[in-house]
């Protein structure tokens, strides 16, 4: 789909990527305690669980090309880098 993008979308003919990422709450249940836990910041037993998600995007068509999830710190910053590569 990003090959089709005509060249006066682009920068420079070159296709731009952007990253993009959020913090989900996640229902507060025993099984989502293991995957997804809670902030470190909070006190124990209380808040949600919460689950971190990262996109890949062109920005010449809009569309998500490919995305992760998962509960670790850094998720945004380390999956950008390593799908960018």
């Amino acid at each position: 789909m990003s090959n089709a993008i005509p060249n006066h979308w682009r920068w420079l003919t070159r296709r731009v990527w952007m990253v993009d990422g959020t913090t989900l709450s996640m229902p507060d249940t025993r099984a989502n305690q293991i995957p997804w836990p809670q902030p470190a910041t909070q006190a124990p037993g209380l808040g949600f669980p919460q689950c971190r998600m990262v996109g890949l995007f062109n920005l010449g068509s809009g569309a998500l090309c490919d995305a992760a999830i998962g509960p670790q710190p850094g998720l945004e910053h380390n999956s950008g880098q390593q799908r960018l590569r």
